[in-house]
């Protein structure tokens, strides 16, 4: 069976119905992410074709055109039936019933392609394939007359056309490759994004906001390289189900990997969190759990609320993993803090506290300030490590020492200067001068005493 493969957005109901099945077994397993990859395209009431180059084709199914080209499928609906289609030289056309005119896809812009005569008989080598004229019969003609019959009715086969050197007709709802008088079923797969818009939740809601299931002991993950993973948004209400609207925008690959933090998880679905981005994924594709890295605070360290916040059962913000509301001034427990240094997953910094109830959970680090740490342990060991110790109080006391020293000294010097000194009076003559002579016959005679 010949494959062609295509990564396409789904808008057939039907390749959506077809999978149903599938889709109900692996619920019952509990949550999943669903393979959207190499889902069969299925169709109502094919009724046209036409196959283009490097895997691009377009079909006519009742009232709509399904076109598919460069990884997307595109579905275009109309009032009337599709009488034609056709595919020439780079460009695919369609006719409509009532309606002579010819349109391209993609755009449906007027054109003035003459749509072929599809009615016309086909000859390859020495075999003849025609429409019989009294049943209207698609039939093979061997020319050269070398098989048992001469005809070979091909029944249930429409639409004869040949494209790029292979010839295709419709047969049982589906296209095929003709050879000869053999049929080849060419299986068209796409990826359906539809299977995204409603993936089971299962309890991964409830687990979300507990701090009890992951968040005593969070854990990491690794991506694998070429994972597919959908973002969702866990501010939106969660009711049994993942809702995405966009999944073909909201899909994304992990071409070389990385990390996540691990969420929640049920069944074989896993929600992550990368930085600000929240994915689902399988999780055969987020594998090799590792711890998040915790730092234990000193006992008895509390810090205050500075608003009114939330604390949350998860070191990712959202109204998914909301716990308990936090007073502002609230005066909260400091047990343990996450650095988004020491663990690139985290959008923040965060703490594990407890509140004034005795309730666990995170904080975002710019939640809460003044953090009060236990001055003195009981040994007389101080739990605070001071990177840059204060000394002013010592210098305070070293300069009032200096000082009271320095009085003491000169009260000493004057002590000794008051007792110890001579009071003289100096003697002066008739005109108010100093008498030398008499000064020094005084002087001359201190010193013989």
């Amino acid at each position: 069976m010949k494959k062609v493969l295509f990564t396409a957005v789904s808008l057939c109901t039907a390749a959506v119905a077809a999978s149903a099945p599938a889709v109900a077994a692996s619920a019952a397993e509990g949550p999943y992410y669903p393979d959207i990859y190499d889902a069969p395209l299925t169709f109502e009431a094919l009724s046209d074709y036409a196959v283009g180059e490097g895997n691009s084709f377009a079909f006519a199914d009742g009232k709509e055109i399904l076109y598919l080209k460069n990884e997307d499928l595109t579905r275009y609906s109309f009032d009337s039936d599709i009488s034609a289609l056709d595919y020439s030289d780079g460009v695919f056309y369609y006719s409509l019933k009532g309606d002579e005119r010819v349109y391209s896809l993609p755009g449906n812009q007027l054109s003035n392609y003459v749509m072929p005569d599809f009615s016309k008989d086909i000859i390859v080598d020495n075999l003849q394939y025609f429409y019989n004229a009294a049943n209207g019969a698609l039939t093979l003609l061997y020319r050269d007359g070398t098989s048992g019959e001469s005809t070979v009715v091909l029944e249930g086969c429409t639409r004869i056309k040949k494209y790029n050197g292979t010839l295709y007709v419709i047969e049982d709802n589906s296209l095929m490759e003709l050879e000869g008088e053999s049929r080849t079923a060419v299986e068209i797969v796409y990826s359906n994004y539809d299977l995204l818009t409603k993936i089971p939740a299962g309890d991964i809601p409830q687990k979300l906001g507990e701090y009890e299931t992951y968040g005593q002991a969070v854990k990491t993950v690794n991506i694998a390289e070429g994972a597919t993973a959908t973002k969702i948004d866990l501010n939106e209400p969660l009711s049994g189900v993942f809702g995405v609207s966009d999944p073909r925008k909201s899909t994304v690959t992990f071409p070389s990997g990385g990390q996540a933090l691990l969420l929640a998880e049920a069944g074989s679905l896993r929600v992550i969190a990368d930085g600000q981005n929240c994915y689902i994924i399988d999780a055969g594709q987020a594998t090799d759990l590792a711890e998040l890295p915790l730092t234990p605070v000193k006992q008895g360290t509390t810090a205050t609320v500075n608003a009114d916040e939330y604390c949350y059962a998860l070191p990712y913000l959202c109204n998914a993993t909301r716990s308990e509301r936090l007073a502002p001034a609230e005066v909260v427990e400091v047990l343990y803090s996450a650095k988004a240094s020491d663990a690139p997953v985290l959008a923040h910094d965060f703490y594990i506290i407890k509140n004034s109830k005795g309730e666990y959970g995170y904080v975002a680090a710019e939640f809460i300030s003044d953090l009060n740490y236990p001055p003195i342990d009981e040994d007389g060991a101080s739990n605070i490590a001071d990177p840059s110790p204060d000394y002013s109080d010592n210098v305070r006391t070293v300069v009032l020492v200096l000082v009271v020293v320095a009085l003491v000294l000169i009260a000493v010097g004057y002590i000794t200067f008051v007792v110890t000194g001579k009071h003289r009076k100096v003697k002066k003559n008739a005109d108010g001068q100093v008498d030398v002579t008499k000064e020094q016959e005084r002087e001359e005679r201190d010193k013989q005493e």
